[in-house]
């Protein structure tokens, strides 16, 4: 216990209350339209730095989050009024229609992202929060951005277990890796689960990483509903988001109103 951190919580100006807290930030309600995204500790700003930077230069896009002002107290958001998908799809499951529509929209996210030249490094659920009409917005940009210039800005964001290729150099990131976790991220959406909810992602990480490793995942989605998709991804067969946004649209339209 000598070498423990604690974290006591405290309210810049304007902010209401607390709604959500990641590892390094709070997310707290200014306003009815507005969160702001402030650090635990206001030295450590670097993280909100290179998402102002990333979220600057995706600028407006209806499958991102916007970026409405950066300040001294952090970043400015819009307020997504639905919360996170894994939190919606723990109470309500959603029609079929609308897993296929959220598996394409956060595909629609990721193959824009990429076509601004940023890796996200963190695609899973917590990070794909739903709008006023239930849309996808994709949050969290602590990833990667190459610029023009060859200058390359890393938030050191890293994917969760179930949500991450295993490679020789875990920090390593391209867009393979980012499909890779939009592959686990579509399999949440349609299953309503993470791959192997018996595996906890702490306690059994060492096995996860071994059954990824031998090519062992789960095969219990059938290919109408996204399963030939999510193989695929898992399998590092997609060039693409495009791609897996082609693939599920097509799927779509074959299942009817």
């Amino acid at each position: 216990m000598e070498d423990a951190t604690f974290i006591y919580p405290f309210f810049p100006a304007g902010v209401q209350r607390i709604i959500a807290t990641g590892s390094t930030s709070y997310v707290g309600i200014i306003d009815q339209d507005t969160v702001l995204k402030y650090p635990h500790e206001q030295h450590d700003q670097h993280g909100l730095k290179v998402e102002a930077t990333i979220l600057g230069v995706l600028g407006s896009h209806p499958r991102i989050i916007k970026l409405k002002e950066w300040d001294k107290e952090g970043l400015r958001l819009e307020y997504a009024h639905n919360g996170r998908l894994d939190e919606h799809l723990e109470k309500f499951a959603g029609s079929t229609q609308d897993r296929f529509r959220w598996a394409r929209q956060a595909a629609e996210a990721v193959a824009y992202v990429h076509s601004k030249d940023v890796l996200h490094c963190d695609i899973r659920l917590g990070n794909l929060l739903l709008d006023k009409n239930f849309d996808i917005k994709l949050c969290d940009f602590q990833g990667i951005y190459r610029t023009v210039d060859g200058e390359t800005l890393d938030g050191f964001a890293g994917e969760s277990v179930k949500y991450s290729l295993p490679r020789q150099n875990p920090l390593h990131a391209d867009r393979k890796t980012d499909l890779f976790a939009l592959g686990t991220a579509i399999y949440h959406i349609m299953q309503g689960h993470e791959p192997y909810p018996e595996l906890h992602n702490v306690r059994d990480r060492d096995k996860i990483i071994n059954l990824y490793r031998a090519g062992q995942f789960p095969e219990d989605l059938s290919v109408e509903f996204g399963g030939g998709v999510v193989r695929t991804c898992w399998n590092l067969g997609y060039d693409s988001a495009d791609q897996i946004v082609n693939a599920l649209s097509g799927l779509q339209a074959g299942i009817g109103p």
